[in-house]
């Protein structure tokens, strides 16, 4: 029994790399969930949730609707953006924004008479979550706020019981307005998230398996009596390349198949937008099973090397923690990961019904990724070789 121990630890201390990575990637992980949940922290130790982005198009342009505008922007919870109302409406709709407050004009003229007020809170629909967290910092704003400057009554009682906050916003004729897509082929985002989020974060463990098998290919001595062939370096690279990509796509290609015969995800005229994505999104994740390959020096290194990627990836880039919970500057770290660009390309195509022109800045993205990461995977390939052949 003590021997085993002993044979065993002296592996694991044997190589330093592959120990600790296994030591570091718990540490690695807290760390990484730790700052994305800070955007529910204050500094005081409270509960707070991240400065919310959201449009105002002012279409009154009164003194009351500007009191108001000025109002919200001293919300130490809002990051109010001046748009015009089509502006507005485009950001929503594209899923840039959780929602938008628009001023119709006689905004003012109708305060004053106590008429119906032309304003909305114009929102995406399926974003209930978001939308949520948006009400609850934006109404208690509203509350109270009289566009004339002056600090309104609270809410009166009637009967034994208070006005609540929700009455008292309807009583000021907020009208919350849904942008839908078309029913027909829109998708439920709950039915998005976990089909795309689970697939991108299978494939890229799926593929971290084929850099694994260069690696084994090496430790068994394949790989360098492969390299005294006529097979060329590089054909060996782009021959593996080309082999995850294939796999990754055919793997894709059946859990979407699956989501859509089990779940009714619905294609609809989407199937050339949806290849398109599969295919950038594949060649990203594959070149970085190459590359995670190229780094690590045995398969004990790349296990741990490879967990720890996909995980920190999945959970920055939206598939393992929703982004709007995180701070602003993790949210800016989710767009070196590709399961941000893959995710946000396939809500813009399956459930926002993005026209493909509008989708292709991320098809792009996810491909200049892919190319990046290959030109760094191939480098220390050649680098492998070289040391391989002499």
């Amino acid at each position: 029994m003590f021997r085993i121990l002993k044979k065993d630890l002296q592996l694991l201390f044997s190589d330093r790399r592959a120990l600790l990575m296994k030591f570091l990637l718990p540490v690695l992980l807290i760390t990484v969930f730790v700052m994305a949940f800070s955007g529910l922290r204050d500094n005081g130790g409270g509960s707070r949730i991240a400065k919310i982005d959201l449009p105002v198009a002012d279409g009154d342009q009164s003194a009351a609707t500007k009191y108001m505008v000025q109002k919200l922007e001293a919300s130490e919870n809002l990051h109010i953006e001046p748009v015009t109302e089509d502006q507005a409406l485009d950001l929503v709709r594209r899923g840039k924004r959780v929602g938008a407050l628009v001023f119709g004009k006689g905004f003012s003229d109708a305060y004053l008479r106590q008429t119906p007020l032309p304003w909305r809170l114009v929102y995406q629909e399926g974003r209930d979550m978001e939308l949520g967290i948006l009400k609850s910092v934006l109404i208690p704003q509203l509350i109270g706020m009289d566009p004339n400057g002056k600090k309104e009554d609270a809410p009166t009682m009637t009967g034994t019981q208070a006005e609540g906050p929700a009455d008292y916003i309807k009583n000021k004729q907020l009208v919350f307005e849904p942008l839908r897509a078309a029913k027909s082929v829109s998708n439920d985002p709950w039915l998005v998230q976990p089909v795309a989020g689970i697939a991108l974060i299978l494939l890229l463990f799926n593929v971290a398996g084929i850099g694994g098998s260069i690696l084994e290919e090496k430790e068994s001595g394949t790989l360098a009596r492969l390299f005294q062939t006529p097979l060329k370096p590089s054909g060996l690279f782009w021959g593996k390349l080309l082999m995850g990509v294939i796999v990754s796509f055919l793997q894709l290609a059946i859990m979407f198949l699956f989501a859509s015969l089990v779940f009714g995800l619905k294609i609809g005229n989407n199937l050339p937008g949806l290849l398109l994505i599969m295919l950038a999104t594949t060649f990203a994740c594959s070149s970085f099973g190459l590359l995670l390959a190229g780094i690590s020096k045995s398969r004990g290194q790349m296990q741990g090397l490879a967990i720890g990627v996909v995980l920190v990836m999945s959970a920055i880039g939206g598939s393992m923690i929703p982004l709007f919970i995180m701070p602003a500057f993790m949210k800016k770290i989710a767009l070196l990961s590709v399961n941000y660009w893959g995710l946000e390309a396939f809500y813009d195509l399956l459930w926002r019904q993005l026209p493909l022109v509008q989708i292709l800045p991320r098809i792009a993205v996810l491909t200049g990724i892919g190319l990046a990461v290959t030109l760094a995977a191939f480098y220390l390939f050649k680098k492998l070789a070289a040391t391989l052949t002499h």
